[in-house]
């Protein structure tokens, strides 16, 4: 990829390829025959931190520039057709973004007075016209996620959860001083925000009321990199406080205060890239594949060390795209991704009503579940009293995973329950809203 590699990051979509490069901009490679990719076309803008695709725009994140917005929609001919520049000095560096919903979250490092950050909330509906919706200035942060407008934040010394369900007004539900952790990666699941810091391990907050925050462990003998967090398991990159060695280990945190350290696996570097697929977790140690069906037992069952500097990895079906620091774009096929046995009576699909999330939540909150078989499905909300005060769903559905968005802006506060019913299943569980 020109005359250096520095490929950065990447992003995929229909069978394309969006790679942004440290000195030549934006690579869109078309991998619909994966063993012999054809770079389409290349914008030339310079220097390039990450991609993120949206509805075929291509928002390109790119430190002292701000953000590019380009038309992606004919990939021979991308054109800048928005730019998002807020910086307030010079030296000022956009840092991290995430996209929902036609929103677009920016994190912007200031270089003026103590260095805090600033957050933009930005409608980009129209990505030819984003509007500033709303901001709030935040200190030393250096992850974000976003879920159902309601913005994670993790850095230096705090974690905090800001409300955004109304983007002109953000307000902050609570901060959580951790210490000067340098906290790194950044994962949330359930009602738990998983973090990964340089200098106190991994700690697990409790964020099931946002109003009161508190930390339910922390496994802080390794300092902690990036994280991979799955329903009972965690899978993490550790360095040892003492020596400069590496190692990846897999936790298990079915119960969240007492977390059970199960395998360990020595690796020879660190590494900014982790990813699971089918009891396979895929590192950037070079390029390893690990085998995690036995916890207490990983091993390594393929590797390459054809890469030196992984910067992202994504994974798609049975291929691994790699983007490297140093050498460019790989493509790595792995048919372990695939399951060699097929059994067309089993059902892969097990009955299940997830608690919602967030919770409590205002006014919107998210609700899914999981029908083994097609059917009629039903899904009601019901207040303290047992009356019903919604219908979400009452229709025939195809066995598989669905999601629904409730809103709940006609009801007031308080304990209601969610209730889901099929032919031969049914769940309640309790959910809170809090106003």
């Amino acid at each position: 990829m020109g005359d250096i590699g520095f490929a950065k990051s990447l992003d995929y979509s229909n069978n394309y390829l969006y790679v942004s490069h440290g000195s030549s901009g934006l690579y869109i490679v078309d991998v619909s025959d994966v063993s012999h990719p054809i770079e389409i076309t290349r914008y030339k803008t310079g220097y390039k931190y990450d991609v993120a695709i949206y509805n075929n725009y291509a928002y390109l994140v790119s430190g002292y520039e701000g953000i590019q917005i380009l038309d992606i929609i004919d990939k021979t001919n991308p054109h800048l057709i928005g730019n998002i520049d807020l910086k307030e000095n010079p030296a000022d560096r956009t840092k991290k973004v995430a996209i929902e919903d036609n929103t677009l979250y920016v994190m912007i490092d200031r270089a003026s007075g103590d260095f805090d950050n600033s957050i933009y909330i930005i409608d980009i509906s129209t990505p030819s016209n984003p509007k500033i919706l709303g901001n709030f200035n935040t200190n030393l942060m250096t992850n974000l996620e976003v879920k159902n407008k309601i913005i994670y934040l993790t850095g230096i010394y705090d974690f905090s959860i800001v409300d955004a369900t109304d983007p002109e007004n953000p307000f902050f539900l609570n901060t959580f001083s951790k210490g000067s952790g340098a906290g790194k990666d950044l994962k949330i699941s359930g009602t738990y925000a998983f973090i990964g810091e340089w200098l106190e391990g991994l700690r697990i907050i409790d964020i099931s009321d946002p109003r009161n925050l508190y930390e339910v462990a922390n496994y802080n003998d390794y300092c902690v990199g990036d994280i991979y967090i799955t329903e009972k398991l965690a899978y993490i990159i550790t360095q040892s406080h003492l020596e400069p060695e590496y190692s990846f280990r897999i936790l298990d945190i079915s119960n969240v205060t007492s977390i059970k350290e199960l395998g360990v696996l020595n690796i020879s570097s660190y590494t900014k890239c982790i990813d699971y697929k089918n009891e396979k977790i895929v590192l950037g140690d070079g390029l390893k594949i690990i085998d995690i069906s036995e916890p207490e037992n990983p091993g390594v069952i393929d590797s390459s060390e054809m890469c030196s500097d992984l910067n992202k990895i994504i994974l798609i079906d049975k291929y691994i795209y790699a983007a490297d620091g140093n050498d460019g774009l790989f493509i790595f096929q792995y048919d372990g991704f695939i399951s060699s046995v097929v059994d067309d009576n089993f059902s892969h699909y097990s009955f299940d009503l997830q608690q919602n999330y967030p919770n409590p939540f205002n006014p919107i909150t998210t609700i899914g579940y999981t029908i083994p078989e097609s059917g009629l499905v039903q899904l009601r909300i019901y207040n303290v009293l047992g009356q019903q005060v919604a219908s979400l769903i009452n229709k025939e559905q195809s066995q598989g995973n669905y999601k629904v968005e409730f809103d709940a802006s006609s009801l007031a506060s308080g304990i209601y329950f969610i209730h889901l019913k099929t032919k031969d299943y049914k769940k309640t569980i309790k959910i809170v809203l809090f106003k």
